[in-house]
């Protein structure tokens, strides 16, 4: 996620990276909260740790999903994930 949110907001960082591999579970934060419930505790856990007081739209921020739009177009990612890690 920290990842996507660099590629997506740092300047900087788009003009240095040209190919990323993301490694993780589902990339959509609202798909993951809505699968797996225990991530929203986790969520709840570092959104407590900001100086903010809406939740919702601090997840908005944060979601990749929200921000690829944001993403240079050249830029070429891997992604490997897995859905179904507890079956």
């Amino acid at each position: 996620m920290e990842m996507f949110i660099a590629l997506s907001r740092s300047e900087y960082v788009k003009n240095k990276v040209s190919h990323a591999i993301s490694v993780s579970g589902n990339v959509d934060l609202a798909v993951s909260r809505a699968k797996r419930p225990e991530m929203k505790y986790l969520f709840r856990k570092k959104f407590k740790e900001r100086n903010t007081d809406d939740f919702e739209s601090w997840l908005q921020a944060r979601n990749p999903v929200n921000n690829a739009s944001l993403l240079p177009k050249s830029l070429k990612v891997l992604l490997v994930y897995g859905l179904e890690d507890n079956k």
